[in-house]
């Protein structure tokens, strides 16, 4: 549809079931064009930590979102990436909420 409208990202929440054995975080990139894993553009200014405590919310906004603010703009193609820092050995039951508001 050529009518629609760029997104903005406010928010970004993650809760797991069960919490990684491992120390490692979660980064929301956002990808454009032919970009993969790895090459986009980080959301968070910290990543999420998915060996912290089982079935806790833990939402991200405001100075917790990057500070390059056009990061946080999405565009008809872009996609929205979880990328780990390592191997989230035990994860389970993983969600994460993306809260965005039409431009």
């Amino acid at each position: 549809n050529t009518h629609e409208k760029a997104l903005k990202v406010l928010a970004i929440s993650e809760v797991h079931r069960v919490a990684s054995s491992a120390a490692v975080t979660l980064q929301i990139e956002r990808l454009q064009g032919t970009e993969a894993l790895d090459a986009g553009d980080p959301l968070l200014a910290a990543g999420f930590a998915l060996n912290g405590t089982a079935n806790t919310v833990v939402r991200k906004s405001g100075t917790a979102l990057t500070a390059t603010k056009t990061f946080l703009v999405l565009s008809q193609g872009d996609r929205l990436a979880l990328d780990d820092s390592g191997t989230p050995t035990d994860l389970a039951g993983l969600v994460v909420t993306v809260l965005v508001e039409e431009l």
